[in-house]
């Protein structure tokens, strides 16, 4: 489990290296969740972090690169039991488009995979729209995030606080 994760971080800072330039921007962040939908039956939160890099493509927008570390806490239990099942681990891998709207506010795109390290091993596609604000040093995003794969798409409203390099 922790080769997989270990392997996938290695892959993206090569890439993150790769993907930087001078006028880059990189965040590092805590990530918080609440599923919605169906997800909501089966989980009861998301907790993770994740790094970001930003380079900017104009004016008004940036490419960006984010891998993270997902943990999303079952909520049933099983078999009728008392025993609660272990938390389902992903490592999101997203690239996106940022674009400034107006002063410090940006909306954003982004689309990828998420890897299951543990629970089921599966792999699944990413998409992701939101807004964040940029004050100073801070980063503080709400997006909403669907995750597709076999067995229905885990959906999720999280907000991203990330403190930039």
């Amino acid at each position: 489990m922790k080769k997989y994760f270990f392997t996938t971080l290695f892959f993206a800072f090569i890439a993150c290296s790769c993907f930087a330039q001078q006028d880059s921007r990189t965040s590092i962040g805590v990530d918080a969740g609440f599923p919605v939908g169906s997800s909501a039956d089966d989980f009861a939160f998301a907790i993770g972090g994740s790094l970001k890099i930003e380079n900017p493509v104009g004016d008004r927008a940036l490419i960006t690169l984010s891998m993270g570390y997902t943990s999303l806490s079952a909520k049933s239990t099983l078999l009728g039991a008392n025993i609660k099942p272990p938390a389902s681990v992903f490592t999101p891998l997203k690239f996106g488009l940022k674009y400034n709207i107006a002063g410090p506010i940006y909306a954003e795109g982004q689309i990828g995979a998420a890897f299951e390290i543990r629970g089921r091993r599966t792999t699944r596609f990413v998409y992701s729209p939101g807004l964040v604000g940029n004050i100073d040093k801070f980063d503080l995003g709400v997006r909403y995030e669907g995750w597709a794969g076999n067995g229905g798409t885990i959906s999720q409203v999280a907000v991203r606080l990330g403190y930039r390099l």
